[in-house]
């Protein structure tokens, strides 16, 4: 497994790659690459700060979902959500056909090693609410702000 990062005006931005596949995602790091020889790799760290910059909107990389076959659904799952929009916990819990799993699949959006490419984000509590994020609540809210203004309609 390879780690490449970048240095983006948001901060450092980090990525782990196998096999043309992105496995992790990382934020707010300490220190860029030098340089990145990978080509895919490059290919990621440049959409990740278009992402960044709002002007890209849906990521087209090879991903590595972690995890269970239950896990990996509720992330393609994730991946369905449209750019600036939520669901609820309960909504992907349904979704994936284990309706009373709202809990696991917050748990999951907790422990979502893909964020942003794998929106968890944009997973929020069925009152409204915003519910957890392993960034803090105040950056899932920045991020969904971010997206509600960069969205094209």
């Amino acid at each position: 497994m390879n780690h490449y990062t970048v240095q983006h005006k948001i901060g450092i931005l980090g990525i782990w790659v196998e096999h043309q596949s992105v496995v992790s995602i990382e934020w707010g790091l300490k220190e860029a690459s030098p340089e990145i020889p990978d080509a895919f790799a490059k290919r990621v760290l440049s959409q990740l700060c278009a992402y960044f910059d709002g002007t890209l909107q849906t990521f087209d990389v090879p991903l590595t979902l972690p995890g269970s076959e239950f896990r990996q659904a509720v992330y393609r799952e994730m991946l369905k959500i449209p750019y600036g929009q939520t669901v609820s916990y309960g909504y992907l819990a349904k979704a994936t056909g284990h309706p009373k799993a709202s809990r696991v699949v917050g748990q999951y959006c907790h422990n979502n090693p893909l964020a942003p490419i794998v929106p968890c984000h944009r997973v929020i509590q069925s009152d409204g609410s915003l519910g957890g994020y392993y960034g803090g609540v105040e950056a899932k809210q920045r991020l969904l702000d971010f997206e509600a203004s960069h969205r094209k309609s």
